[in-house]
Order: structure tokens, then sequence, then C-alpha cells
């Protein structure tokens, strides 16, 4: 599909973004919204100036960033809109809305619509992103974008424009099984575990609280929360739900009570190594973390998280 860059996008951009944890689901039902012929999954778009600057991400297409045809159309059609791009800075004030420390600041920045550095780079974020999105839009055909970012200040920082229709869902997984997964890819990769559970249970409690308090207070309306036991044991009821829910239909069909969900292709960034799997897949509810995890693990993360998760379970 030829781009027109004279095209002016007076309706606004629809962005479904899936937030939450790590290791919570999140990728595997971001593929089947983006199954939807009215929708295009294309993986965490945080990362797309990074992996510009850096190019060494493989697409889900098995093709370096630098190679993808798709990504370097969209990367074509962008740099005419901003030729004079300097990714390495522009990484750095995007890190400025996106880290954990300056949530409380953005939130009251947007809020009061005070006028500030961060306020000014905000403006900045919005209108790269905004930009992206309407490229890889009129580049796919499709209406709606599905963006699996999960970092908070990203979410609060679109939920604040004016030209995105966006609908959120947050995905919650019981911690001991997200940390293991954590701590199963670093024995993968590293042949040990590398990452603090510690540090990882913190958090776990944080951003999955701070999520709360944007889903409650922010995006009320347009927002649903999901739990990761209640999506994988009875898919098909979610599924439905999210079909109504956003007018979106899904490729689902479920087959002597099993759900299943033909995985295509397409051009996914980042996210976890699932996103080359193709093919015809049962959703089913992984439990080897109770299996893989130790006993001292299991404690730790029980004491400290599992309080937070039954408080959001409640909340639901």
């Amino acid at each position: 599909m030829e781009f027109d860059n004279r095209r002016i996008f007076l309706e606004k951009i629809r962005v479904i973004y899936v937030a939450g944890w790590w290791h919570s689901g999140g990728t595997i039902l971001s593929r089947i919204l983006g199954s939807s012929d009215n929708a295009v999954y294309v993986g965490e778009l945080k990362d797309y100036w990074r992996i510009r600057f850096l190019k060494y991400d493989i697409c889900s297409c098995g093709e370096k960033f630098s190679n993808c045809n798709f990504w370097q159309e969209v990367s074509k059609e962008y740099l005419k809109f901003f030729p004079s791009t300097d990714y390495k800075e522009l990484m750095n004030e995007f890190r400025d809305i996106e880290k954990w420390s300056n949530y409380f600041k953005l939130r009251k920045i947007i809020r009061e619509k005070k006028e500030n550095s961060l306020k000014l780079i905000l403006e900045n974020y919005l209108a790269h992103n905004v930009k992206l999105y309407e490229i890889i839009s009129q580049l796919t055909g499709k209406k709606i974008i599905i963006d699996s970012s999960r970092n908070l200040g990203r979410l609060l920082a679109l939920l604040s424009s004016d030209k995105i229709e966006m609908y959120t869902i947050n995905i919650t997984r019981d911690p001991r099984a997200a940390i293991n997964s954590l701590i199963q890819k670093d024995i993968r990769n590293y042949n040990e575990n590398r990452q603090s559970t510690l540090r990882n249970m913190i958090n776990w409690n944080i951003k999955n609280l701070l999520i709360s308090d944007i889903m409650r207070n922010i995006d009320v309306d347009k927002g649903e929360n999901i739990f990761y036991k209640n999506f994988s044991v009875h898919p098909s009821q979610t599924l439905k739900m999210l079909e109504k829910r956003l007018n979106l239909p899904l490729n689902f069909e479920v087959v002597d009570d099993q759900c299943l969900v033909n995985l295509e292709g397409g051009h996914i960034i980042s996210g976890n190594r699932n996103k080359f799997n193709t093919g015809m897949t049962k959703i089913i509810e992984d439990t080897k973390w109770k299996k893989s995890l130790s006993r001292f693990h299991k404690v730790v993360i029980s004491f400290g998280s599992l309080p937070v998760y039954k408080y959001l379970f409640k909340k639901k």
C-alpha cells in the first residue's frame, strides 16, 4: 500500500494498549487481538526508537529490524515527518516520560496542564507516537493498533492525547508464576538467576498498584482488568467478552471444550520468544511454576506479593 503523506487524519487513532507485568499472558492475548481483520499487532512500540537506533532486534518475520521490509517502510515514512531525528537524544527524552520515578510528576502535569520541561517532552513524545501509529495504520490498512508496551508512563502519556482513542487491557498474573518465568528465562540465557527475586517482587507490587491507580482513576470507562488464571482457564469467555466490549471480531474456535487460536506471523518487535510461534495453539493455564519454583522463592513471594494480588483481585 502506497503511503500518502498528504492525508490528514480526521479520526482518532484507535489503540488497544495491553498493560501488566511481564510474563503474564500479554503476548498471546495481544496476538489474538491482532488476528482480527480490523486490527494489527506490532509488539512493544515503546522500543521502536531504541531498535531504530541500535537495529539489532529480530522481527517476528525472522528478519533483523534493519532488513525487515515492513519496518523499513515504516521508518522511511516516519523520517519524512522527522527528518533530522537524533535517536539517542530522543531515547533519553522519552525515558523521562517512561521511567517510574517520574510517574506522579507526569500525572500531576497532565492533570494541571502546567508548562515545564517535562510537559514539553510529553508534547514531543505524543507527536512522535501519534505519527508512528498513523503510519502503521495506513501501511497495514488496519484501523486498530495493538500496543503491548506495558510501560506505565507510556500508558499515562497516551491516555492524555486527544488524538488517540485508547482502550486499556490490564492483565495480571499470580506473582509467583510471573517471577518464576523471569527466573527460568535467566537460567536459559545465563545458567543462573541473575535478577534479584526481592527486587522483582517489589517491582511487581509497585507496577500493579500503579496500573490499578490508572484503571480506577484515569481510564475508568474504557479499560478492562483481566486475570491470567481466568483467561487461561476460561479463554473463550474472556475473548467473547472482549469481542463485545471492543466490537472487534476475533479469530478463535472452541473444539471439545478447548479454545484454539490460529497464530499467524506478522511483524512484532520486542516481546518474548512466543512472538515467533505460529499455527493452531491451544490456550491452557501454565502451571509449571508450581514445580520449578523453589520453596524458598514461593515463601518469599507469597509473603511479599500475594496480599497485593488478592487486593487487586477483590478490586476487579
